[in-house]
């Protein structure tokens, strides 16, 4: 078992059906009182960034869609998502269009 769980950006690379399992996988190797971090990149913010213009449609798509990352989730998403879990959210983060949560399992 584990206390401490790092999964920076692997989300981006799992199809949101695939996620639900990955994660229900790493929490059974997480032990009481230990913590998950799961990031990614924010397709909220992404998206933000297109509908303001500050990136250009060739520009978005390489941030959707660049080789096999896939972002499929936002930070509030997967906020929710470990909170659906039974983990209690510790911290969650915006950093540009990258997303950070911290959880921990009761």
């Amino acid at each position: 078992s584990c206390e401490e769980i790092r999964a920076m950006n692997v989300v981006d690379f799992l199809l949101p059906e695939q996620s639900s399992n990955v994660i229900n996988h790493w929490l059974s190797k997480l032990r009481k009182n230990g913590t998950i971090t799961v990031g990614g990149t924010d397709i909220w913010e992404i998206s933000k960034l297109f509908y303001t213009g500050q990136i250009n449609r060739e520009q978005w798509v390489n941030l959707m869609y660049s080789g096999e990352r896939r972002p499929s989730y936002t930070m509030l998403e997967m906020k929710v998502l470990l909170e659906s879990k039974g983990l209690k959210v510790l911290r969650c983060l915006v950093d540009g269009i990258k997303f950070c949560v911290v959880a921990q399992r009761p």
